[in-house]
Protein backbone atom coordinates (compact mmCIF):
# COMPACT_ATOMS: atom_id res chain seq x y z
CA UNK A 1 0.00 0.00 0.00
CA UNK A 2 1.85 3.52 -1.46
CA UNK A 3 0.72 6.40 1.16
CA UNK A 4 0.66 8.68 -2.04
CA UNK A 5 -2.63 7.58 -3.36
CA UNK A 6 -5.65 9.72 -2.72
CA UNK A 7 -8.00 8.49 0.16
CA UNK A 8 -11.76 7.61 -1.06
CA UNK A 9 -15.19 6.90 0.30
CA UNK A 10 -14.91 3.77 1.90
CA UNK A 11 -17.40 1.46 2.48
CA UNK A 12 -16.83 -2.14 3.97
CA UNK A 13 -18.10 -6.03 3.43
CA UNK A 14 -21.19 -6.47 5.69
CA UNK A 15 -20.36 -9.27 8.34
CA UNK A 16 -23.56 -11.05 9.43
CA UNK A 17 -24.67 -12.50 12.47
CA UNK A 18 -27.81 -14.83 13.49
CA UNK A 19 -28.31 -15.10 17.01
CA UNK A 20 -31.23 -16.00 19.61
CA UNK A 21 -33.54 -13.26 18.72
CA UNK A 22 -32.64 -11.78 15.05
CA UNK A 23 -29.45 -10.82 12.64
CA UNK A 24 -27.03 -8.50 13.20
CA UNK A 25 -25.13 -7.15 10.39
CA UNK A 26 -22.04 -5.24 11.05
CA UNK A 27 -21.40 -2.40 8.37
CA UNK A 28 -18.54 -0.59 10.07
CA UNK A 29 -16.74 -2.47 12.78
CA UNK A 30 -13.19 -2.84 14.11
CA UNK A 31 -13.11 -3.98 17.64
CA UNK A 32 -11.19 -7.49 17.05
CA UNK A 33 -14.33 -9.43 17.64
CA UNK A 34 -16.04 -7.69 14.33
CA UNK A 35 -13.70 -6.57 11.51
CA UNK A 36 -14.70 -4.88 8.54
CA UNK A 37 -13.28 -5.39 5.41
CA UNK A 38 -12.94 -2.62 2.33
CA UNK A 39 -14.76 -3.44 -0.66
CA UNK A 40 -13.34 -1.65 -3.68
CA UNK A 41 -10.58 0.68 -4.38
CA UNK A 42 -6.39 0.50 -3.76
CA UNK A 43 -7.69 -0.82 -0.54
CA UNK A 44 -9.77 -3.25 -1.42
CA UNK A 45 -9.80 -6.54 0.95
CA UNK A 46 -7.91 -4.50 3.85
CA UNK A 47 -9.80 -4.43 7.01
CA UNK A 48 -10.05 -1.56 8.98
CA UNK A 49 -7.63 -2.36 11.56
CA UNK A 50 -5.19 -2.63 8.85
CA UNK A 51 -5.98 0.85 7.38
CA UNK A 52 -6.06 2.55 11.20
CA UNK A 53 -2.03 0.64 11.18
CA UNK A 54 -0.81 2.32 8.73
CA UNK A 55 -2.78 5.69 7.73
CA UNK A 56 -4.31 6.53 10.99
CA UNK A 57 -3.75 10.26 10.54
CA UNK A 58 -5.79 10.29 7.16
CA UNK A 59 -8.08 8.04 8.21
CA UNK A 60 -9.62 10.22 11.33
CA UNK A 61 -8.05 12.94 11.69
CA UNK A 62 -4.97 14.02 14.18
CA UNK A 63 -7.23 15.26 17.03
CA UNK A 64 -8.79 11.71 16.80
CA UNK A 65 -5.68 9.69 16.53
CA UNK A 66 -4.51 11.40 19.33
CA UNK A 67 -7.18 10.29 21.65
CA UNK A 68 -7.84 7.04 19.99
CA UNK A 69 -4.32 6.01 18.71
CA UNK A 70 -4.81 2.75 16.24
CA UNK A 71 -8.53 2.32 17.38
CA UNK A 72 -11.06 3.30 15.04
CA UNK A 73 -13.57 5.03 17.88
CA UNK A 74 -17.06 3.70 17.03
CA UNK A 75 -18.76 0.99 15.65
CA UNK A 76 -22.10 0.83 13.43
CA UNK A 77 -24.53 -2.57 13.18
CA UNK A 78 -28.37 -3.05 12.10
CA UNK A 79 -29.60 -5.44 14.42
CA UNK A 80 -33.03 -6.89 12.42
CA UNK A 81 -34.86 -7.89 16.24
CA UNK A 82 -37.58 -10.31 15.42
CA UNK A 83 -37.93 -12.10 19.46
CA UNK A 84 -36.68 -9.81 22.57
CA UNK A 85 -33.27 -9.37 22.97
CA UNK A 86 -31.66 -9.95 26.61
CA UNK A 87 -30.85 -6.96 29.10
CA UNK A 88 -27.85 -5.80 28.71
CA UNK A 89 -26.07 -2.98 30.35
CA UNK A 90 -22.47 -1.44 29.20
CA UNK A 91 -19.81 0.15 31.73
CA UNK A 92 -18.44 4.01 31.19
CA UNK A 93 -15.37 4.78 29.83
CA UNK A 94 -13.40 4.94 33.28
CA UNK A 95 -14.84 2.24 35.19
CA UNK A 96 -13.85 0.16 31.21
CA UNK A 97 -10.40 1.46 31.56
CA UNK A 98 -9.72 0.86 35.02
CA UNK A 99 -11.32 -3.13 34.86
CA UNK A 100 -10.78 -4.17 31.70
CA UNK A 101 -8.38 -2.00 29.92
CA UNK A 102 -11.09 -1.03 27.01
CA UNK A 103 -13.63 1.52 26.20
CA UNK A 104 -17.14 1.96 27.71
CA UNK A 105 -20.01 1.96 25.58
CA UNK A 106 -22.73 5.06 25.00
CA UNK A 107 -24.78 4.23 21.95
CA UNK A 108 -27.68 5.37 20.00
CA UNK A 109 -30.36 3.55 18.69
CA UNK A 110 -32.57 4.81 15.58
CA UNK A 111 -35.50 2.71 14.74
CA UNK A 112 -35.63 1.95 10.77
CA UNK A 113 -38.76 -0.12 11.12
CA UNK A 114 -41.13 -0.93 14.07
CA UNK A 115 -43.37 -4.16 14.10
CA UNK A 116 -46.66 -4.37 15.65
CA UNK A 117 -45.13 -5.71 18.92
CA UNK A 118 -42.42 -3.49 18.84
CA UNK A 119 -40.91 -2.37 22.55
CA UNK A 120 -38.29 -0.76 23.94
CA UNK A 121 -36.85 -1.46 27.56
CA UNK A 122 -34.71 1.98 28.17
CA UNK A 123 -33.85 1.91 32.15
CA UNK A 124 -35.81 1.75 35.14
CA UNK A 125 -39.72 3.42 35.39
CA UNK A 126 -38.97 4.13 39.04
CA UNK A 127 -35.81 4.36 41.35
CA UNK A 128 -34.48 1.06 42.61
CA UNK A 129 -31.53 -0.32 44.29
CA UNK A 130 -28.91 -3.31 43.54
CA UNK A 131 -30.79 -5.60 45.81
CA UNK A 132 -34.33 -4.65 43.91
CA UNK A 133 -32.71 -5.36 40.83
CA UNK A 134 -30.73 -8.70 41.63
CA UNK A 135 -34.41 -10.04 43.06
CA UNK A 136 -36.05 -8.89 40.43
CA UNK A 137 -33.72 -10.87 38.43
CA UNK A 138 -33.85 -14.08 40.29
CA UNK A 139 -37.75 -14.02 40.76
CA UNK A 140 -38.53 -13.04 36.83
CA UNK A 141 -39.94 -9.67 38.23
CA UNK A 142 -37.74 -7.70 36.54
CA UNK A 143 -40.04 -7.05 33.30
CA UNK A 144 -41.94 -5.24 35.49
CA UNK A 145 -39.59 -2.97 36.72
CA UNK A 146 -38.58 -1.74 33.16
CA UNK A 147 -39.79 1.86 31.39
CA UNK A 148 -41.02 0.33 28.44
CA UNK A 149 -41.43 2.99 25.06
CA UNK A 150 -43.79 2.05 22.34
CA UNK A 151 -40.98 3.08 19.55
CA UNK A 152 -41.95 4.02 15.89
CA UNK A 153 -40.37 4.74 12.86
CA UNK A 154 -37.39 7.32 12.56
CA UNK A 155 -37.32 7.76 16.28
CA UNK A 156 -33.96 8.11 18.01
CA UNK A 157 -32.87 6.94 21.48
CA UNK A 158 -29.68 7.94 23.25
CA UNK A 159 -28.44 5.07 25.60
CA UNK A 160 -26.15 5.98 28.23
CA UNK A 161 -23.45 3.89 29.81
CA UNK A 162 -24.99 2.45 33.20
CA UNK A 163 -28.97 1.76 31.52
CA UNK A 164 -30.01 -0.92 31.08
CA UNK A 165 -32.26 -1.62 27.95
CA UNK A 166 -33.36 -4.43 25.62
CA UNK A 167 -35.51 -4.28 22.27
CA UNK A 168 -38.40 -6.36 20.72
CA UNK A 169 -39.77 -7.22 17.25
CA UNK A 170 -37.92 -3.69 15.55
CA UNK A 171 -35.20 -3.19 13.53
CA UNK A 172 -32.31 -0.80 14.62
CA UNK A 173 -29.82 1.29 13.33
CA UNK A 174 -26.93 0.97 16.28
CA UNK A 175 -24.23 3.31 16.48
CA UNK A 176 -22.07 2.82 18.98
CA UNK A 177 -18.32 3.28 21.34
CA UNK A 178 -16.07 0.49 19.55
CA UNK A 179 -16.52 -2.18 22.24
CA UNK A 180 -17.48 -5.44 23.24
CA UNK A 181 -18.15 -5.01 26.55
CA UNK A 182 -22.02 -6.35 26.60
CA UNK A 183 -23.16 -7.17 29.98
CA UNK A 184 -25.90 -9.40 30.08
CA UNK A 185 -27.98 -9.27 33.67
CA UNK A 186 -31.13 -11.25 32.21
CA UNK A 187 -32.31 -13.25 29.38
CA UNK A 188 -36.24 -13.92 29.80
CA UNK A 189 -35.88 -17.53 31.35
CA UNK A 190 -33.48 -18.73 28.08
CA UNK A 191 -30.21 -20.36 28.11
CA UNK A 192 -27.51 -18.77 25.74
CA UNK A 193 -23.90 -19.73 26.04
CA UNK A 194 -22.88 -16.62 23.55
CA UNK A 195 -24.81 -14.47 26.28
CA UNK A 196 -23.88 -15.55 29.73
CA UNK A 197 -25.38 -13.65 32.58
CA UNK A 198 -23.25 -10.82 34.63
CA UNK A 199 -25.51 -9.28 36.30
CA UNK A 200 -22.99 -9.61 39.30
CA UNK A 201 -20.63 -7.91 37.63
CA UNK A 202 -22.52 -4.78 36.48
CA UNK A 203 -24.38 -4.23 39.92
CA UNK A 204 -22.28 -1.39 40.64
CA UNK A 205 -22.15 0.32 37.47
CA UNK A 206 -25.95 0.65 36.57
CA UNK A 207 -27.98 3.35 36.61
CA UNK A 208 -30.89 2.94 39.48
CA UNK A 209 -32.70 6.29 39.01
CA UNK A 210 -36.11 6.67 37.34
CA UNK A 211 -35.36 7.11 32.96
CA UNK A 212 -35.96 10.00 31.79
CA UNK A 213 -36.12 8.72 28.22
CA UNK A 214 -39.97 9.91 26.73
CA UNK A 215 -41.47 7.88 23.63
CA UNK A 216 -40.88 10.42 20.48
CA UNK A 217 -37.28 11.94 20.71
CA UNK A 218 -37.01 11.98 16.95
CA UNK A 219 -39.82 13.58 14.89
CA UNK A 220 -38.51 17.28 14.57
CA UNK A 221 -39.42 18.25 10.83
CA UNK A 222 -35.90 18.97 9.14
CA UNK A 223 -35.95 21.17 6.25
CA UNK A 224 -33.39 22.32 3.77
CA UNK A 225 -30.99 20.20 4.98
CA UNK A 226 -30.47 22.04 8.26
CA UNK A 227 -29.37 18.59 10.49
CA UNK A 228 -31.55 17.40 13.54
CA UNK A 229 -28.98 16.77 16.17
CA UNK A 230 -29.59 13.24 18.05
CA UNK A 231 -26.59 13.28 19.97
CA UNK A 232 -23.62 15.52 21.48
CA UNK A 233 -21.27 13.45 23.78
CA UNK A 234 -17.42 13.30 23.74
CA UNK A 235 -17.74 9.46 22.28
CA UNK A 236 -19.70 10.94 18.80
CA UNK A 237 -21.42 13.38 17.36
CA UNK A 238 -24.90 12.14 15.55
CA UNK A 239 -26.76 14.58 13.32
CA UNK A 240 -29.75 13.19 11.42
CA UNK A 241 -29.60 14.74 7.83
CA UNK A 242 -32.90 15.00 5.18
CA UNK A 243 -30.88 15.41 1.89
CA UNK A 244 -33.64 16.78 -0.45
CA UNK A 245 -30.94 19.12 -2.30
CA UNK A 246 -27.45 18.57 -3.41
CA UNK A 247 -25.13 19.36 -0.14
CA UNK A 248 -21.61 20.20 -0.11
CA UNK A 249 -19.39 18.83 2.66
CA UNK A 250 -16.01 20.59 3.28
CA UNK A 251 -14.35 17.53 6.14
CA UNK A 252 -11.43 20.08 7.43
CA UNK A 253 -14.34 22.00 8.79
CA UNK A 254 -15.17 19.16 11.37
CA UNK A 255 -11.41 17.49 11.77
CA UNK A 256 -12.78 14.26 11.94
CA UNK A 257 -13.57 10.77 9.97
CA UNK A 258 -17.40 11.55 8.91
CA UNK A 259 -19.20 8.34 8.90
CA UNK A 260 -22.88 8.45 7.01
CA UNK A 261 -25.34 5.34 7.43
CA UNK A 262 -28.05 5.79 4.92
CA UNK A 263 -31.48 5.13 7.02
CA UNK A 264 -33.94 5.94 4.24
CA UNK A 265 -34.00 6.27 0.54
CA UNK A 266 -30.59 6.46 -1.36
CA UNK A 267 -27.58 9.21 -2.44
CA UNK A 268 -24.81 9.69 -3.94
CA UNK A 269 -21.56 10.72 -2.90
CA UNK A 270 -19.81 12.48 -5.13
CA UNK A 271 -15.98 13.77 -5.29
CA UNK A 272 -13.06 14.59 -7.37
CA UNK A 273 -9.91 12.90 -5.91
CA UNK A 274 -6.35 14.44 -5.91
CA UNK A 275 -4.67 13.89 -9.03
CA UNK A 276 -8.02 12.65 -10.88
CA UNK A 277 -9.92 14.96 -12.74
CA UNK A 278 -12.96 12.75 -13.19
CA UNK A 279 -16.23 12.91 -10.52
CA UNK A 280 -15.87 9.80 -8.61
CA UNK A 281 -19.84 8.72 -7.88
CA UNK A 282 -20.27 6.11 -5.48
CA UNK A 283 -24.29 5.19 -5.05
CA UNK A 284 -25.31 4.62 -1.27
CA UNK A 285 -28.36 2.96 -0.34
CA UNK A 286 -30.59 2.10 2.39
CA UNK A 287 -29.30 0.21 4.86
CA UNK A 288 -25.54 0.95 4.05
CA UNK A 289 -22.84 3.26 5.05
CA UNK A 290 -19.79 5.20 3.85
CA UNK A 291 -17.19 6.03 6.00
CA UNK A 292 -15.15 9.80 4.91
CA UNK A 293 -11.79 9.96 5.33
CA UNK A 294 -10.55 12.75 7.16
CA UNK A 295 -7.85 13.26 4.42
CA UNK A 296 -10.38 13.69 1.86
CA UNK A 297 -11.01 17.77 1.20
CA UNK A 298 -14.62 17.99 -0.05
CA UNK A 299 -17.26 16.10 -1.92
CA UNK A 300 -21.09 16.01 -2.18
CA UNK A 301 -24.27 14.52 -1.12
CA UNK A 302 -26.76 14.29 -3.79
CA UNK A 303 -30.19 13.10 -3.75
CA UNK A 304 -31.41 10.03 -5.82
CA UNK A 305 -34.64 9.34 -4.20
CA UNK A 306 -36.85 12.50 -2.74
CA UNK A 307 -36.05 13.30 0.94
CA UNK A 308 -33.51 10.83 1.41
CA UNK A 309 -32.71 10.41 5.36
CA UNK A 310 -28.82 10.03 6.40
CA UNK A 311 -27.36 9.80 9.90
CA UNK A 312 -24.05 11.69 10.49
CA UNK A 313 -21.22 10.43 12.67
CA UNK A 314 -18.10 11.98 13.52
CA UNK A 315 -16.10 12.75 16.62
CA UNK A 316 -15.27 16.59 18.21
CA UNK A 317 -12.42 16.02 21.09
CA UNK A 318 -9.82 18.45 21.55
CA UNK A 319 -6.33 17.22 20.94
CA UNK A 320 -4.45 15.38 23.78
CA UNK A 321 -0.75 16.57 24.51
CA UNK A 322 0.84 13.11 24.51
CA UNK A 323 3.34 14.01 26.37
CA UNK A 324 0.71 15.31 29.87
CA UNK A 325 -1.99 13.70 28.75
CA UNK A 326 -3.86 16.66 28.58
CA UNK A 327 -6.30 18.48 25.71
CA UNK A 328 -3.51 20.97 24.15
CA UNK A 329 -5.98 23.71 25.19
CA UNK A 330 -5.54 23.24 28.78
CA UNK A 331 -1.82 22.82 28.10
CA UNK A 332 -1.83 26.28 26.42
CA UNK A 333 -4.06 27.78 29.08
CA UNK A 334 -1.85 26.79 32.28
CA UNK A 335 0.96 28.24 30.41
CA UNK A 336 -0.87 31.79 30.03
CA UNK A 337 0.25 34.05 33.30
CA UNK A 338 -2.35 34.00 35.82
Amino acid sequence: MENKKAMYPLVFIEEKVENTWGKDSWIVADTGAQESVVQGGWLDNNSLADLMEAYTERVVGEKVMSWYGRQFPVSVKISQIQGRTPLWVHPDDEIAAQRYDALGKAKLWYVAHAGENARLCLGFKKEYNASDLYLGCQDGKIADMLHKITPQKGEAYLIEPGMVHAAQDVKLIEIQEASTLDFCIYNWGREDESQPLMLEEALDFIDYGRSKIQASQSHANILDGAPEHLAERDEFIINKLCVSDPMHIYTEEFESFILYVCAEGEVSIQSHLEGNAKTENLILQSGKAVLIPADMKDFFLVPRQRESILLEVRISREEINTYTGESVEEDEAAQLPS
